[in-house]
């Protein structure tokens, strides 16, 4: 995830390091801010199970809900990691069953 969003030209968003421009001073460059944020945290909605855009839906920036994420799969554990990626490698995919439903 880190090296797809570093190539995006987003990794300040997602570090946290870039803070977001005062809109009182900088309204445009507040707003641009904030619009790639929305996008950051879109893509990542996009790229995570149904089961934690639950857990992150009312976070308010794209750092938050990665630092979430980041620690959620962390706190689990190598082992715990490991039975989650054979899990992965063991879904079976087929035409009845919408791809969201069979990997959730």
């Amino acid at each position: 995830m880190c090296i797809i969003v570093q190539n995006q030209g987003f990794r300040h968003w997602l570090d946290g390091t870039f803070a977001q421009p005062d809109l009182s001073t900088s309204p445009g460059r507040h707003y641009m801010w904030q619009l790639n944020d929305d996008s950051l945290k879109a893509f990542l909605f996009h790229t995570i199970s149904h089961t934690e855009c639950k857990l992150i839906k009312d976070l308010p920036m794209a750092n938050a809900v990665w630092n979430t994420l980041r620690i959620r799969h962390e706190k689990q554990g190598p082992y715990t990691q490991l039975m989650l990626i054979k899990q992965c490698l063991d879904i079976r995919f087929n035409l009845a069953t919408p791809l969201n439903k069979t990997i959730d």
